[in-house]
């Protein structure tokens, strides 16, 4: 009977450890499954280790899928890094063509402050020239009336002198100076 206990221990042993084997492989599979889904093994074992709630289909088809999608962003992304280089060139080139803008709005105003600037000493030196002209004008119409005065002056003199000569002063003057 020992040996039938022995023989049925290892019996069940000899069963028991493969089915234990296969409960830890059924948990460590269900567990990573995501990761191995995709796998020869995965799609082997699907039917076995797969969930319940997804079809063999859906999965191949999500699985061939993501295939696709992994090869068609590896084949764009060449495409892709050059369709942003040329993002980048555009976007220097029109901070380049914004900055020459700026630049010329910046000498656009510079002059039209310089021009101002220039317009208002232009109006500022025609304004002490009509100054100057209305005190050159005044003194002219000064020395005028000083000269009116002075010829006013001689010509009353000259007058003066005439009529005292005409007169009978300058009679008595010829009369003694004939003598």
């Amino acid at each position: 009977m020992a040996t039938q206990t022995i023989a049925g221990i290892i019996c069940a042993s000899a069963i028991a450890a493969p089915v234990y084997k296969i409960i830890c492989l059924n948990k460590k599979v269900k567990k990573n499954w995501n990761s191995i889904k995709c796998t020869p093994l995965g799609m082997l074992l699907y039917p076995i280790y797969g969930p319940s709630s997804i079809s063999a289909a859906s999965n191949v088809e999500t699985c061939l899928q993501g295939t696709f999608t992994s090869m068609f962003d590896s084949s764009i992304s060449s495409t892709n890094n050059n369709v942003s280089l040329l993002t980048e060139i555009t976007s220097s080139i029109s901070n380049d063509v914004n900055s020459i803008r700026t630049k010329i709005q910046d000498m656009e105003q510079s002059a039209y402050d310089d021009l101002n600037d220039i317009a208002q000493k232009i109006f500022d030196a025609y304004g002490r020239i009509a100054q100057l002209l209305v005190v050159v004008y005044g003194i002219v119409a000064r020395v005028a009336k000083v000269f009116n005065g002075l010829i006013n002056l001689a010509a009353l003199s000259y007058y003066s002198l005439g009529s005292t000569w005409n007169g009978p002063i300058g009679g008595a003057a010829r009369y003694f100076g004939s003598l």
